[in-house]
């Protein structure tokens, strides 16, 4: 989801793109790395960046927040996290509506980690994901079967379920 964001609002039309005197192309860029005890993935595109002011419209007008609440740039685009929060005009067929990026906070929470925003108006967007480096380190196996992959990190409810459909051959 954050990279199919990065493409569809982060990055701009290549017209616009030239008129800023950027590349008609953009770039998404992934970086993996550790950090002390930490596994960090930064996705960051050299887009638009976010908008603070259509944020705002878009969290006033969903009842977020009050019209006049003094929040810093950096505490607005913490509201992107919010659940239906939009500031798109149209529905794609790359990002669409559905999955917000609430749902991949909590699927990063969920692993005990931690997401944050940095973002500069006209220059991009840079989302820091940092998860525990025993979540990022583990045993696995993979199975393919019947044109199906199976991943066991030793759940027994996995290993069952594997053993229950193991292939004669």
């Amino acid at each position: 989801h954050i990279l199919r964001n990065a493409v569809d609002h982060g990055i701009e039309t290549a017209v616009l793109r030239q008129e800023r005197n950027k590349p008609a192309v953009g770039t998404v860029r992934i970086v993996a790395f550790h950090e002390g005890t930490h596994a960090v993935l930064q996705i960051s595109d050299d887009g638009g960046g976010l908008n603070p002011d259509a944020i705002r419209e878009a969290a006033v007008k969903q009842g977020l927040i009050d019209a006049e609440a003094a929040l810093t740039d950096q505490e607005l685009h913490q509201l992107i996290f919010s659940q239906g929060l939009s500031t798109a005009a149209t529905v794609s067929d790359i990002s669409g509506r559905g999955v917000g990026m609430d749902v991949v906070q909590d699927a990063i929470h969920r692993l005990k980690g931690t997401v944050l925003i940095d973002s500069t108006p006209g220059h991009g967007v840079t989302l820091t994901i940092r998860l525990p480096l025993t979540m990022a380190i583990t045993r696995a196996l993979i199975v393919d079967a019947g044109g199906s992959q199976f991943f066991d990190h030793r759940d027994p409810a996995m290993v069952r379920w594997l053993s229950a459909r193991r292939l004669d051959g």
